[in-house]
Formats: structure tokens, C-alpha cells, sequence
């Protein structure tokens, strides 16, 4: 057997306890401020991974959220994907967007879908991690692609479109946000 044969293992495994490694550092489950733009959506719509979204009112102002401190599903940990390395991944971005290192923590997540280009849920929270970084297009191309994915994941499908909604309603698109919020309703009354 060479020694090429067994180096490659050996070099995965180490790799995959540098991510679980990095994963571990950083803040210890620290939440991020709520996001914030013209046409914030209410309702918590979109969150990315360790990302808590609390509901703005008419004027901009944080609302109460719900009991039980939430107000809304988080991606932060997939339903479906079990991949080691994707899941170390997903925990650094987590990490990396907790500590405020937002352009890291996308770097993270599109190695996550270098790995796993199937997985909507890491498309819908690199589209949130665009759309808090200011990248409206690249939000709702991000949002549309998960979409496209998600068949049968309604949940999911609908916090896209509410990404999508936020993102129209931040470019002035006032009648294609409308259009994207009643594709969110219909999706949500499922």
C-alpha cells in the first residue's frame, strides 16, 4: 500500500477536527442584533444560522416577540443534511456570523454548498447573510435558488419568499414584494 493511500485519510481527518475545532470557538451561543432595512418583513422571515430575527413595526421599532423567545424557525441546524464536514461547517458560519465576521461566515457557507450543492437550507442562509450585508440581487438569486430545491420543504419555501419580499421591498420593487409576501402567506397557511 503506498503512502499516498494513507495520507489521504489521514490529511481528511485532520481537516474535519480543524472545522469541528473552529466550530467550537468563538462566541458561546451569542445571538445577533435584529436585522434592520427598509421593508423589513415582520414575523422573523429568513433567519440565517444563529440568527435570531425579531418582527419590526410600522416605524422600524423592534416588537415584542412571542413566548417562548423566538419568532420564527432558524436553519441553524439542518433538518436533513448529516454530513460531518457540512455540519462542522454550518457550526463555524454560525460562529462567524455571531461574532459579526459576516464575509467569513459566507465564505463558510459556500464551502458548505461546494460540498453539498443539493442542500436549500445553506442557500436560503447565505442569501440572509447577503441581504444583511447589502447585496439585495444576490439575496433574492440565493432565495430563488433554494427554492428551487426545497420541493415539499414549505417551511422553508416560505421564509425564502419572505427573503425575497424584503429584498424587492429594499430596491423599491413595492408590487414585486407584494407578489412575493402572498407567495409566503399561501406557503405559510400550509
Amino acid at each position: 500500500m503506498s503512502s499516498r493511500r494513507i495520507m489521504r485519510p489521514v490529511a481528511t481527518v485532520a481537516a474535519l477536527l480543524c472545522l469541528i475545532v473552529a466550530g467550537c470557538a468563538g462566541t458561546p451561543s451569542g445571538t445577533l442584533p435584529p436585522v434592520s432595512g427598509p421593508g423589513q418583513a415582520p414575523g422573523g422571515a429568513g433567519a440565517a444560522a444563529g440568527v435570531e430575527v425579531q418582527p419590526l413595526g410600522p416605524g422600524g421599532q423592534v416588537q415584542a416577540l412571542p413566548p417562548g423567545g423566538s419568532s420564527g424557525p432558524t436553519s441553524a441546524t439542518p433538518s436533513r443534511n448529516t454530513n460531518p464536514a457540512v455540519l462542522a461547517l454550518l457550526d463555524s458560519a454560525d460562529q462567524q456570523a455571531a461574532s459579526g465576521d459576516l464575509e467569513r461566515a459566507s465564505a463558510t457557507l459556500e464551502r458548505a454548498l461546494r460540498i453539498d450543492p443539493q442542500d436549500a437550507t445553506i442557500w436560503h442562509d447565505l442569501g440572509t447573510l447577503r441581504m444583511r450585508q447589502g447585496d439585495l440581487q444576490q439575496a433574492q438569486s440565493l432565495a430563488q435558488r433554494s427554492n428551487s430545491l426545497a420541493s415539499g420543504d414549505t417551511a422553508l419555501q416560505a421564509r425564502n419568499w419572505r427573503l425575497i419580499e424584503r429584498a424587492r421591498r429594499a430596491q423599491g420593487n413595492v408590487r414585486g414584494a407584494d407578489e412575493a409576501a402572498a407567495q409566503a402567506v399561501v406557503l405559510e397557511r400550509r
